[in-house]
């Protein structure tokens, strides 16, 4: 397998499914493009329907096209490129905010027996701010698994964790790709987010793959269908970071298609309904809403 992501990906125990030389990587009942957004291959709906069906139970495939092409689109990533430079940011309040990350607490980068001791008990008090029962609890084990998926692919895989002296009170697992990275997780102590740990951390990263190693960009990801979250504006008024465009494309399997054209006309009541029904209103609504973002795309080419 010449695609390194997808090969560290599998040994975490994801399931990488392989069809015309593409790998997409199984998210739930659907299949993603397993690439970094400047390494998607040219992708048609045939390859998409080739992945579904070797993977049998897949309901439908997704992936982006022409990113960074587009001067506007309701798909995007959000990503950071150039050097880091705390004076580009206009907002003086922002800048004050990473000043004082800086003079209260440091970022370097984990070895694994931080990460093994650690971690967990960070993300788990992070998790601890949230509500619900299907809540992921993090442990030693899943950081091993992590860790020794890391050692198969050399050079992919990397934690930086924010100190407080020898406290560990934030960490970022960043994936490495082709002179390009991704912050795949960020975890912070709630503890200690007055203390700016998410400034401290943002802009130590931002210094380590921008300004010292000259990466291409340092991604935080794609755009958020399932729920809003308030990092990604975060990133972008405090840190520079921009929304890069592109075209979102999904294959349904034919009884999924059916269904999401039936349904899509009556999208606004469902989604009005998804708090009160609950969580399969919650799915059906972000099926929906993916629909309507591909739509968009369609009628712009």
């Amino acid at each position: 397998m010449n695609n390194t992501w997808a090969k560290f990906l599998k040994a975490c125990g994801g399931t990488i499914v392989e069809a015309d030389g593409i790998h997409w990587l199984k998210v739930n009942k659907g299949l993603l493009a397993c690439y970094f957004p400047h390494q998607i291959p040219v992708i048609t709906e045939a390859n998409a329907r080739h992945a579904i069906h070797r993977d049998k139970t897949a309901w439908f495939a997704r992936w982006q096209s022409n990113y960074g092409e587009l001067e506007e689109s309701k798909w995007w990533c959000v990503v950071r490129e150039g050097i880091w430079d705390i004076e580009s940011i206009p907002d003086k309040k922002e800048r004050w905010a990473i000043r004082q990350g800086r003079k209260r607490l440091v970022t370097r980068r984990m070895i694994p027996q931080e990460v093994l001791e650690m971690a967990p008990e960070v993300a788990n008090k992070a998790q601890s701010r949230y509500k619900g029962t299907n809540i992921r609890m993090y442990t030693s084990e899943s950081f091993a698994t992590r860790l020794a998926a890391g050692e198969q692919v050399p050079g992919m895989l990397e934690y930086f964790g924010v100190f407080d002296k020898n406290k560990l009170v934030g960490w970022a697992e960043i994936h490495v790709v082709d002179n390009a990275c991704s912050m795949c997780t960020i975890k912070y102590d709630p503890d200690y987010l007055k203390q700016y740990s998410s400034y401290c951390l943002i802009d130590s990263l931002l210094d380590e793959f921008l300004n010292k190693r000259k990466m291409a960009y340092i991604n935080d990801g794609e755009r958020s269908i399932y729920h809003e979250t308030n990092f990604q504006p975060f990133l972008i008024k405090s840190f520079g970071f921009k929304q890069k465009y592109s075209r979102l494309n999904v294959t349904y399997r034919i009884p999924l298609g059916i269904a999401v054209r039936s349904f899509y006309p009556f999208r606004k009541i469902i989604s009005k309904s998804k708090t009160i029904i609950g969580p399969r209103a919650n799915a059906v609504s972000a099926l929906l809403e993916q629909e309507a973002i591909v739509r968009s795309c369609r009628e712009k080419t």
